[in-house]
This record gives C-alpha cells, structure tokens and sequence, in this order.
C-alpha cells in the first residue's frame, strides 16, 4: 500500500522546506514510526498551540537567566549590610557579582557541543541541574566562596541555556511565528 508520508525529523518543523515523498508503509511500520502519515489530497498544518507551549516552556529559562542576572543590583547590597554574615570585602562583592559571567562563558562551547550531540531539548533539561544546584548552594552558603560557586553555577546553565534555546524554539515553530517566539527570551530575561 503505497501513501504519502510527511517527514517530520525528531519533532523539527522545517516548514515549507519539507517535501513529500512516496514509501512503502506497512501497519507494523506505522506502529514504530516517528513520521506522520497524512492522507492523499491533504496538507499538513501544523497547531499554534504546541508550538506557543513549547516555546513557553524554553522560554522560561530565560526568566530564570534574568534572575541570575539582576541578583547582583538586590543582593549584593542587601548582603553589605548583612552583619551575621558579612562584612564583605570590594573584592570578594566584585567576584560574586561576576561570576555569574564568568560561568556563562565556560558553559558556552559545552553546551553548544551537548545541544548537536544530545538534541537541544535535552541540554535544556540537563542546565536545570546547575541552576538548582547553583540556587541551593547560594541559599545554604556559609562563606564567600559557597556564594561565587553558587553564582558559577547559575552563571553556567544560563549561558547553555542562551545558546540552545533560541536554537530549540526556531526548530520548532512556523516561520510566521518564529520571531514572536524568539523574541519572548530576550523580553523574558529583561523582565525578570
């Protein structure tokens, strides 16, 4: 039985790009498949929803970037006046704020490495990790160097997460909605 299947790669979306092509479909393949099977005479059309929830989700470690990264202008003072657990000095207040930084640009190469190896979903799901862990090393902190530890890490899953999801909602959405998708990361981690 002959029909026309639309390929459709590893949940990617490539819009007009794709072709249809003629293939041999048994039941048994169909069953074990990842491609979708549309009838003869019908286009696929793909839903908003799935695409505006998919960029949603991605976009919210651009919410949790844009706390790592405005941390600095609330805690740092907050943390001068702190007397149980400071006084801090210039230097020690200047690592901890550029730390955050400083563990963007490590995880850069890393995670570009993981999001073509291993997918960007996920990498994305896997820079949760240093962002908790970052987050609880910050809270349980017990000297300075827990702090800027806790910051490196933070730092670092918000770098990967810049690069790999702009990446991932691109993927995955229609190109008449892909930038009103992208966008929301930047406007996302300046709300924050």
């Amino acid at each position: 039985e002959i029909l026309i299947v639309r390929r459709i790669f590893k949940g990617v979306n490539l819009g007009s790009t794709m072709s249809d092509e003629e293939v041999s479909v048994t039941p048994r393949s169909v069953e074990t498949s990842t491609e979708a099977i549309i009838p003869p005479g019908k286009e696929f059309k793909p839903k908003l929803w799935p695409q505006l929830l998919a960029a949603f989700a991605a976009n919210m470690g651009a919410v949790a970037f844009g706390n790592v990264i405005c941390w600095s202008s609330t805690g740092l003072p907050s943390l001068e006046k702190d007397e149980v657990f400071g006084p801090f000095s210039e230097n020690a207040l200047s690592w901890m704020g550029s730390s955050a930084t400083l563990g963007a640009c490590i995880s850069c190469l890393p995670s570009g490495y993981c999001a073509d190896r291993f997918g960007r979903k996920k990498t994305m799901l896997f820079l949760t990790l240093p962002f908790v862990a970052g987050w609880i090393l910050m809270y349980f902190a017990q000297n300075v160097w827990m702090m800027i530890a806790g910051r490196l890490l933070t730092g670092f899953g918000g770098g990967g997460y810049t690069l790999a999801a702009p990446v991932y909602i691109a993927e995955t959405s229609e190109p008449k909605y892909r930038g009103m998708f992208i966008t929301g990361f930047d406007v996302l981690t300046g709300i924050a």
